[in-house]
């Protein structure tokens, strides 16, 4: 077990970053593990429209080889959390416009005024946005750690060179 300290950046990432030593990177690396399939294109079912849109937004938005489908999980978490924070802050503004006078509160059965539920929603989503963000490289700050690889040509199958598909 780890005790604090810097978490240790994963040799694929030093790759892309340009910043991998053998010398310095190479030990004790040897059994880590290697994602290698890339990140299907399509959304897993049961998303809703909106999560499913961001899904494919993400994944047009960044290079080929970045996200890996082992993380899928870091995605949909991205996903949900975004579609969480959009209704939510939808809610919260609906009920700002109710109630100009008491916004981001909402009225019990008795008339009391209290912080509306939907700060929390708003502020649990923010936090699962923003640590979810950071493992996937969605920040301006965490892109420019990152280099795309691109396939060479070999690596890539005829049907995807062309754009054609190929029918059995």
């Amino acid at each position: 077990m780890r005790r604090g300290g810097q978490a240790p950046i994963p040799t694929e990432v030093h790759k892309q970053r340009g910043s991998f030593r053998a010398t310095r990177h190479g030990r004790d690396r040897a059994g880590e593990p290697k994602p290698g399939q890339d990140l299907p294109e399509a959304p897993p079912p049961g998303l809703t429209p909106s999560a499913r849109a961001e899904w494919q937004h993400q994944v047009a938005c960044f290079p080929r080889g970045v996200i890996k489908a082992a993380d899928r999980a870091w995605l949909l978490i991205w996903c949900k959390a975004r579609d969480r924070w959009e209704q939510a802050t939808k809610a919260l503004q609906r009920e700002a416009e109710a109630h100009p006078d008491h916004p981001f509160q909402a009225c019990d059965r008795f008339g009391v005024w209290h912080a509306s539920p939907l700060v929390g929603i708003v502020e649990k989503a923010e936090t699962a946005m923003a640590r979810s963000s950071a493992e996937l490289g969605f920040s301006p700050a965490a892109r420019t750690r990152i280099r795309a690889t691109l396939p060479t040509p070999a690596e890539v199958p005829p049907a995807k060179q062309w754009g054609v598909k190929l029918v059995a």
